[in-house]
């Protein structure tokens, strides 16, 4: 039984699955739950859903199919207890591992014959692009209020309890350029414009709010002042809707002040993505992943936006994500243990019995 989870996952490494690219896994996927006696359908967008009928409460299991560039061409390589990265391109981990661990998790239980509740798997695509698949996904006709989305969000089996909202903001400066042997006071030079903003990069709020400015794209040659600007960045943030406000409030003031001084027009927009949310232990999905994780058991928060937030901040279902344990996630040194994904297998087989 061990080797067939590893061999499901380096089947589903194998498959290409940049965002908006998941076809060919999303096939491979189908054609497993069929054969484990699954009612399968593939939504407009493109996301998996499988339902077998059981005995009680129907239990909700989600993960996602989708990479983060490359994507595709993953190479692991196995050393003893880790699959890591052959270092040209991140393994795939996030969320081929989730995947994995459900997919087995349901083998065993059939081919054993193990008594189950109904049970609604979904495989959603675009999460690394603003949790798409999840946000569009039509579950009405189930009759789901509690489950589990496997995803990286820390270490190993964790149930994440609390989870940070995440905006993304977009600003667009269009000052004014000229020759750097003209007369500089003609000049409207957004490299120096966004140099005195202060975007308010780092932790605050006690820790419970994160601001990043990741890409910026100032000017277009060498040889001309910049006469635009484009900065992408993010807020992720614990704090209520009313802080979070204040927060934006204070950031959209601080890009006009540095802009009317120099008398540059800018175009500035907010995207929000997730919603922040926490978990009660005392639920009665997560009491029994509780009991099954025993001395195991740990819960923690995360800044990491995932599918739960959409699931249980926006469809109200008691939904919590439990963490694959993939390290070092999106970079080329990424990688997992393999005993882990045998542990979280056998975890959600344990879970699925006790319901």
């Amino acid at each position: 039984m061990p080797d067939n989870i590893l061999n499901t996952f380096l089947e589903l490494l194998a498959i290409g699955a940049p965002s908006t690219q998941e076809g060919k896994i999303g096939n491979y996927i189908l054609n497993k739950l069929n054969m484990l006696g699954f009612k399968t359908e593939k939504d407009e967008i493109g996301n998996i859903l499988g339902f077998l009928e059981g005995n009680g409460e129907a239990l909700f299991l989600s993960a996602h199919l989708d990479r983060v560039p490359l994507g595709l061409g993953n190479k692991p390589i196995i050393n003893g207890d880790i699959i890591k990265s052959d270092g040209t391109t991140n393994l795939g981990a996030d969320d081929a591992a989730g995947i994995a661990i459900i997919l087995e998790a349901l083998k065993e239980i059939v081919e054993n014959k193990i008594a189950h509740p109904s049970i609604l798997v979904t495989f959603t695509v675009q999460e690394e692009i603003g949790l798409k698949g999840a946000r569009n996904i039509n579950l009405s006709k189930y009759n789901i209020k509690y489950g589990i989305a496997y995803d990286n969000a820390g270490k190993v089996g964790t149930l994440i309890n609390k989870a940070s909202s995440y905006t993304a903001f977009d600003l667009e400066i269009i000052g004014k350029s000229v020759h750097p042997g003209k007369e500089l006071n003609q000049t409207i030079n957004t490299f120096k414009i966004t140099q005195e903003i202060d975007f308010m990069i780092g932790e605050s709020e006690d820790k419970q709010t994160r601001i990043n400015v990741g890409l910026a794209e100032i000017g277009k040659a060498r040889n001309i002042t910049p006469g635009v600007g484009k900065i992408s960045g993010e807020i992720r943030s614990f704090l209520g809707e009313e802080k979070l406000k204040e927060i934006i409030s204070k950031l959209k003031n601080n890009i006009k002040t540095i802009c009317d001084k120099y008398h540059a027009k800018y175009k500035l927009t907010f995207t929000k993505h997730a919603n922040a949310y926490s978990i009660d232990e005392n639920e009665t999905l997560a009491q029994k992943y509780k009991k099954v994780r025993a001395n195991n058991f740990q819960a923690n928060s995360t800044f990491i936006a995932s599918d739960t937030s959409v699931f249980r901040g926006e469809k109200e279902l008691k939904v919590f994500t439990i963490s694959t344990g993939v390290e070092n996630e999106h970079t080329v040194d990424e990688f997992i243990r393999f005993s882990n994904l045998i542990k979280l297998k056998n975890d959600l087989v344990n879970l699925i019995k006790s319901l």
